[in-house]
């Protein structure tokens, strides 16, 4: 995370700062990306980098924590519309991201993610990663989620569904916008949530 003085900055120099990581990630691979172009495109002095954040995978994650807010921010919408029924919100979460990706109009929302998509093809497996803040992020769920409709059978049922449907929808939306053919991406994920909804052991 972000130190407090990073915070205390102006929210120019903070955005401005955080506009040119997104650039730099967009433009290379997390291990090629270059904290001496970050900052020189900012205008900032190195030493003043490392009293914000304590590496560049220090302001990685917390871009892409940005990110999952804004995801789970959507899911919360869709929740409610959908009365709490997880898996047909997710579904709904997976068709809204993939339509505005492709959308002239509302593309440049997604254009930092689909260029860092591009060039860290594992982002998808640790978009929606249930720690940390993103997992603050992703309890919040909890209380829009219609428990009546999973079969939860201890208290920490949900929070655990949700980490492991994290970790395919991810993946999933991340390719989604990535590929030519988001059709076949939609139909493996809707076999996906399918095979999670119904379990996969055989009841005798």
């Amino acid at each position: 995370m972000p130190t407090t003085t990073f915070f205390n900055l102006p929210h120019e120099k903070r955005e401005k700062l955080l506009r040119c990581a997104r650039a730099e990630f967009a433009r290379a691979p997390f291990a090629d990306a270059s904290v001496n172009r970050i900052i020189r495109a900012a205008g900032i002095p190195r030493g003043s980098f490392y009293q914000y954040f304590r590496d560049k995978g220090d302001l990685f994650r917390y871009l892409l924590g940005q990110l999952g807010e804004k995801l789970v921010a959507i899911m919360e919408n869709l929740l409610d519309r959908r009365e709490g029924d997880l898996f047909a919100a997710l579904l709904d979460l997976f068709d809204r991201v993939q339509a505005e990706c492709r959308n002239p109009a509302t593309r440049p929302i997604y254009e930092d993610m689909i260029e860092i998509a591009g060039r860290n093809p594992d982002l998808g497996k640790t978009l929606f990663t249930p720690d940390g803040a993103q997992g603050r992020e992703l309890q919040r769920l909890c209380t829009r989620v219609d428990g009546k409709l999973l079969d939860l059978r201890s208290d920490r049922d949900l929070e655990d569904i949700l980490r492991i449907l994290a970790g395919v929808t991810g993946p999933a939306i991340i390719n989604s916008v990535l590929t030519d053919d988001p059709a076949e991406v939609r139909r493996t994920y809707i076999n996906s949530l399918d095979l999670l909804s119904r379990g996969m052991a055989h009841r005798k």
